[in-house]
């Protein structure tokens, strides 16, 4: 009998326990140097005119009390960005979680929504809710989280009925789940991502896909990115919970930049190896043909510290972390 029939978890046995494995040793660094890792500021194509800079993060993690701080030095680097693109994960709700099974539950309060407030203006602010924890609450409780953050301004994407986001009609950001921890027949799957392609415009993926607390994306992750980039323009992935490579990969002369994990942007864990993730800015535009590439792109290691009375600080890491 397998462990899902207890554990609320998206993988096979095999993968599960290899799962609660790295949750207790750390992150693995296991296929290392599969992939090169792009510098910290890059120019993946010459001549673009600028037409939009994206600032991109990765799993917006619960929090449950407290007040959440962003630090100066991210601050700087998100500031000019024209959209804060992140992975909301969890369910902002007091419900009781149905069913009967074992689960590692995503529950925001409230107050999430003040601290995304004040990190970014939420008409600004591009949230991906298709993810491993979007059943966790059922459908009803899903949706009401929705309702709560749209209410705010904040723009949702990654439900069936709604698969992408269209931005001042210049690029399309799509995003899908590899994973479910629950059955979730509501939300986007990655599984046939390509058909969401919008021609004439930027497409950035933003997939939730991958493998927990693994610092570097196994050969048929790499296999996936490189293919699914093919179609896309940009690939910036989560899921995994810390950091993986930024890189570049040439598709008909055009370099496209995937980011296999942006890790963990905000959470409320005390532990160290949970604390980490990515900040990615990067410029999109059109080549003198009239094609849309991504110009520059920069990005940074970022860290939140829980402290004293729920206060949680979130900044740019001073640590290298693949280091």
């Amino acid at each position: 009998m397998g462990i899902k029939q207890f554990v609320a978890t998206p993988y096979n046995t095999k993968e599960s326990i290899g799962w609660a494995m790295r949750h207790v040793t750390g992150p693995s660094k296991k296929h290392r140097g599969l992939v090169n890792g792009m510098p910290h500021s890059h120019e993946l194509n010459g001549g673009v005119a600028v037409k939009h800079r994206l600032a991109i993060v990765g799993d917006i993690m619960t929090i449950r009390s407290g007040s959440v701080e962003f630090g100066p030095r991210l601050r700087e680097f998100i500031k000019g960005s024209d959209y804060l693109v992140g992975n909301f994960e969890g369910t902002i709700t007091n419900a009781v979680r149905p069913g009967l099974t074992l689960a590692f539950e995503e529950r925001h309060a409230p107050r999430i929504i003040e601290a995304l407030t004040d990190l970014f203006a939420p008409e600004k602010t591009c949230l991906c809710v298709s993810n491993n924890h979007s059943g966790d609450f059922g459908r009803a409780e899903f949706f009401r989280s929705i309702e709560l953050l749209e209410a705010e301004g904040f723009r949702l994407f990654g439900w069936l009925e709604r698969p992408h986001l269209d931005i001042e009609n210049s690029f399309r950001l799509v995003c899908g789940t590899m994973w479910t921890n629950k059955p979730c027949d509501y939300i986007c799957m990655l599984k046939g991502a390509e058909e969401r392609v919008r021609p004439g415009v930027f497409n950035l993926l933003y997939p939730h896909f991958g493998y927990e607390f693994e610092l570097y994306p196994r050969p048929e992750m790499i296999e996936l990115g490189r293919k699914l980039t093919q179609k896309f323009d940009a690939l910036v992935g989560h899921h995994a919970h810390c950091p993986q490579p930024v890189t570049t990969h040439s598709v008909g002369g055009v370099n496209k930049m995937i980011a296999y994990s942006a890790g963990d942007f905000l959470g409320s864990y005390k532990t160290k190896k949970y604390q980490y993730g990515m900040i990615i800015k990067a410029e999109i535009g059109t080549a003198p043909d009239g094609s849309w590439l991504m110009g520059r792109a920069e990005w940074r290691f970022t860290r939140y510290v829980p402290g004293a009375k729920g206060r949680i600080v979130v900044d740019i890491a001073e640590e290298d972390l693949f280091a």
